[in-house]
């Protein structure tokens, strides 16, 4: 599997999150046509969660998390997409 480092930005391949930071909620947009694996991963590395991003709009409820930097690995095609997100009190 081939991974792509992106860094923070909020537009990567044909995803696009925000906003950033957040505090409740994050808005991701899935431009494929398939839903996309996705997982959820705190500073230390640790998977917090996997989910599937249907195409179109996914809100992610982020209010239980602690403050923070999370990092969002997409998964597609046998690629690996990653970016990061800051979440607030």
């Amino acid at each position: 599997m081939e991974t792509t480092e992106i860094g923070f930005s909020p537009e990567i391949s044909n995803f696009r999150i925000f906003p950033n930071p957040a505090d409740e909620t994050l808005i991701i947009f899935n431009d494929h046509t398939k839903p996309v694996i996705t997982r959820l991963y705190n500073s230390s590395g640790v998977q917090i969660r996997e989910l599937y991003l249907e195409p179109g709009q996914n809100i992610l409820n982020i209010s239980q998390l602690p403050e923070g930097v999370y990092f969002l690995n997409f998964i597609d095609n046998n690629k690996s997409h990653r970016t990061g997100f800051v979440k607030l009190k």
